[in-house]
């Protein structure tokens, strides 16, 4: 019979331990994280889902498509993801910038990241905000990339002396 400190939320005797280990690392219940589908699947279901009558894509949605396009080694096309929101007729903006950015340089691909804030910069008009830029210039500055370091601190410093102005 369980004592009343077992039973009042103590830690778990070392038998309830040793039951968990029993079971396989897959199928424990320790590891319960979110399944998703690969992304071949996922990418023909969102564009599906995007031709039925009435539903519309949200932002969280294009979100999670670009970050697990990019977590299953296709960042190309994770890039792709402000062409499908003007596909969506939908404004291009700053959180879209940031999240490809952060996607990029977290995934060790700091001249992707370069890539993205200059083709935001100059295709739809989106200046990247300060810790954007700082993002990118320390993922360029870790990988020894000088040149585009320094290029990318004084366009940098351009859009900052703009937005005091």
């Amino acid at each position: 019979m369980p004592s009343a400190a077992t039973s009042a939320g103590a830690r778990p005797s070392s038998q309830t331990s040793q039951s968990y280990a029993a079971f396989p690392p897959t199928s424990s219940p320790r590891s319960s994280a979110p399944a998703r589908p690969p992304p071949p699947l996922a990418l023909p279901l969102f564009l599906w889902a995007d031709r039925q009558k009435c539903f519309r894509h949200y932002f969280p949605a294009l979100h999670v498509l670009a970050s697990l396009l990019s977590t299953a080694g296709l960042p190309a096309a994770a890039d792709q993801l402000p062409d499908l929101m003007r596909a969506h007729v939908k404004p291009v903006s700053h959180s879209q910038l940031n999240l490809l950015v952060r996607l990029h340089t977290a995934a060790r691909r700091p001249l992707r990241a370069l890539h993205v804030v200059r083709r935001f910069r100059h295709d739809f008009s989106v200046q990247p905000e300060v810790h954007a830029c700082n993002r990118v210039l320390g993922a360029l500055a870790a990988a020894g990339q000088v040149g585009d370091t320094v290029s990318c601190l004084m366009k940098c410093l351009t859009v900052v002396c703009s937005l005091c102005r």
